[in-house]
């Protein structure tokens, strides 16, 4: 089963950030310290789905970092 994200198309390069010294982590922080800005991601084989703390904090489920169980949430 293959996914498909679609968004909508920017006729931009990429910014360059290294000679800055900003990563992608760096940019995750920095977004996450002004609003909830939660982070998951789904093992389709597997079925585990992992959440950021603020995923829990969204839908008031209490944390657990290792795989979450989506039937139970249901």
């Amino acid at each position: 089963m293959s996914l498909r994200f679609e968004q909508p198309v920017i006729d931009r390069a990429d910014q360059s950030r290294p000679h800055i010294g900003i990563t992608d982590a760096d940019i995750v922080q920095m977004l996450a310290a002004y609003r909830l800005f939660g982070l998951w991601r789904i093992d389709i084989e597997t079925g585990h789905f992992f959440a950021s703390e603020d995923v829990h904090t969204i839908f008031g489920l209490p944390y657990s970092d290792g795989p979450v169980n989506l039937a139970a949430l249901m």
